[in-house]
């Protein structure tokens, strides 16, 4: 293909030396993404233990990242690409690495409402529903 994004996308997979740059990515996104708080940062210390996470960088910047849970499927938990580097293929490009990784896998990705047009410009298409079971938001009937 030789694309510039081939040329200029680097991912690899994500290791803890790479913490501190994990968590400040995560930070400048915004307040949905709570997982570089003190409260929530052990427990997703211990997800990305479990998970196989890849990282993308531009050159030297750290742009986005993949996280995903690996068991006879493949799904994608977290997905993020930094705001100021959108709308370069870096979330597809890392979705795809995923696939490329478990090509005899089916490769599902749990995404949030706000999410959606993305994942459709990206021409995937919904599959089921995903329901919260428990927690501390689950209104009681």
């Amino acid at each position: 293909m030789g694309t510039i994004l081939e040329v200029a996308l680097r991912i690899v997979e994500y290791d803890p030396s790479r913490e501190a740059d994990l968590f400040e990515l995560i930070r400048l996104e915004g307040d949905e993404w709570i997982y570089w708080q003190p409260d929530y940062r052990d427990a997703y210390r211990a997800a990305l233990a479990k998970s196989t996470t890849y990282l993308a960088f531009a050159g030297p910047d750290l742009v986005g990242y993949v996280r995903s849970l690996d068991d006879f499927l493949i799904w994608i938990v977290d997905l993020l690409v930094a705001s100021e580097h959108r709308g370069h293929g870096y979330g597809q490009a890392l979705m795809q690495h995923v696939a490329a990784m478990r090509p005899d896998h089916d490769v599902y990705v749990l995404g949030a409402d706000d999410a959606a047009r993305f994942y459709e410009k990206c021409g995937l298409k919904a599959e089921g529903t995903v329901y919260l079971v428990a927690g501390r938001n689950v209104i009681k009937l």
